[in-house]
């Protein structure tokens, strides 16, 4: 079987169950797929590469021959197909979370009495694959001390995705500031009103994980 066959049917749940049905009614195929499957296995972290077409062609080879005849391994690649094109889909169409815009732009412009202690403010985002709790808190710069934002995060979502906290001007949507925080799922950041490059007091903005 050739591999333009074997790429060809993962593009759709039938043809992946149609290749499976066919291949299965062969010796030479129920031989090989005894052997692939109690043999070794690629590694999830494989699988999402293969799915991004991250791999070397030689890999990739080995691993759709080795799709070919392990179910649970063909399973967890169309799975993860599913679920990239899924969160492609919503993050294409999912607008940032606006953190309070207007007491933002108030408390710049008008340096609020009652803001001087702070600001604190609890979000949900809902994403595709599971939710992403926040917590944000602020408080603005006083005689010796700096201003800051404190982000924490749980995220429960399904996929290995990688994670990235953004401010960005609510109206243009530039990007003020951005930080990577990987696949670490709960944690919390200390940003201060310095390394922002942006001036929060004064300045509209909007942040997000995204």
């Amino acid at each position: 079987m050739d591999m333009m066959t074997i790429e060809h049917a993962f593009q759709s749940h039938d043809g992946f169950l149609e290749l499976l049905e066919r291949e299965a009614q062969s010796p030479h195929a129920q031989h090989l797929r005894k052997t692939i499957e109690s043999g070794a296995h690629p590694t999830g972290d494989m699988l999402y590469d293969y799915v991004a077409d991250d791999l070397e062609p030689a890999q990739t080879a080995i691993i759709q021959e080795h799709l070919a005849f392990c179910g649970a391994c063909a399973e967890e690649t169309l799975r993860i197909r599913f679920l990239q094109d899924a969160i492609e889909d919503d993050e294409s169409q999912r607008q940032p979370m606006r953190i309070a815009d207007d007491i933002a732009v108030e408390i710049g412009w008008e340096l609020m009495e009652q803001a001087a202690g702070g600001m604190h403010e609890e979000h949900t985002f809902t994403v595709v694959d599971g939710e992403i709790k926040t917590t944000f808190q602020w408080e603005y710069p006083k005689a010796r001390q700096a201003g800051y934002i404190v982000v924490a995060w749980e995220a429960n979502i399904t996929s290995d995705r990688e994670l990235t906290i953004q401010f960005f001007q609510p109206d243009t949507r530039e990007i003020l500031y951005e930080e990577e925080i990987g696949t670490i799922r709960h944690s919390h950041a200390t940003f201060t009103f310095d390394e922002l490059g942006f001036d929060p007091e004064h300045e509209q903005w909007a942040i997000a994980i995204v």
